[in-house]
């Protein structure tokens, strides 16, 4: 098992069959608020009710720490494209590159 709050939040929340998808019925939120919460129980700091620019700079520090998993790949990459669509959101694009550098091209290879 990894030592990656992320990516044990990420495997949980496959197994949980948690959804995933932006759509308008839920928005993937019991999925997104669970990151923040993963996010506050790994740092010890208070759970944010959104995301801002600290948690998804800490949200990147964790996501360039990720591997790929033996089962459910189509499934971690939809949970791995999910956390990076709010990420992107919050920070953008670019500085969202900018900060994952040399993990960009790795990263990608998950999804």
């Amino acid at each position: 098992m990894s030592d990656n709050w992320l990516q044990i939040y990420l495997i949980e929340s496959i197994d949980k069959n948690i959804c995933l998808s932006f759509c308008t019925t839920c928005g993937a939120m019991e999925f997104r608020s669970g990151v923040l919460a993963a996010l506050a129980q790994a740092t010890g700091q208070p759970q944010r009710l959104i995301m801002d620019e600290d948690s998804a700079r800490s949200i990147l520090n964790a996501m360039a720490g990720l591997k790929p998993i033996d089962r459910d790949q189509a499934k971690f990459g939809e949970a791995f494209d999910t956390v990076l669509s709010e990420v992107r959101i919050t920070i953008g694009d670019a500085e969202m590159r900018r900060f994952l550098g040399q993990h960009w091209s790795r990263l990608q290879s998950l999804v």
